[in-house]
């Protein structure tokens, strides 16, 4: 059983973007995703002589670049690159000083074609260079059909990657 005797916490947020149209047909979004987080708390253990200092550091940046772009009245085609940096600090796993960080550089793409009034194809794909994980290519191909305008019906397929919990990745090489 620990008791928190002590507990801070700071954390930061900010979502920046900048829009620009170039024509009717065109437009650009440059966004960034910042975001920090710092907790410490001391705990002391029952039948413990001492306290456990904990502390706890994690930041998350991504900044992005999307371009839409309408064909025609019927289609229309997306694409973008960003990059992510996460990093991560705790002596829960290593020693405070010890900073993990992960890179995932990502370029997506998407074409929307309305083939029947009612009737989308969309078809896309997204790549991910992960620097801590395998890097991957995920397709997609979806189907939506509205039967007007309260209900629609979705057929998709996609794939993906799922990496690791937060755990297995801060206490293994990044």
């Amino acid at each position: 059983v620990s008791q928190s005797r002590y507990f801070q916490q700071y954390e930061y947020n900010l979502t920046p973007y900048l829009n620009y149209q170039a024509s009717p047909q065109l437009k650009m979004v440059l966004r960034a995703y910042l975001t920090g987080f710092d907790a410490r708390q001391e705990l002391s253990v029952k039948n413990v002589v001492g306290n456990y200092d904990d502390r706890f550091r994690q930041s998350f940046h991504r900044l992005e670049n999307q371009t839409d772009w309408q064909i025609r009245k019927q289609s229309a085609f997306t694409i973008g690159a960003g990059n992510i940096l996460e990093t991560v600090a705790s002596n829960r796993y290593d020693s405070l000083s010890t900073k993990r960080s992960n890179n995932i550089s990502y370029l997506f793409l998407q074409h929307e074609e309305t083939i029947f009034p009612k009737l989308m194809l969309v078809a896309g794909f997204r790549y991910d260079a992960n620097k801590a994980y395998a890097s991957v290519g995920s397709p997609k191909l979806a189907l939506q059909y509205r039967y007007n305008d309260n209900l629609s019906f979705n057929l998709s397929y996609g794939r993906g990657i799922v990496t690791g919990n937060r755990s297995e990745e801060h206490t293994s090489e990044l």
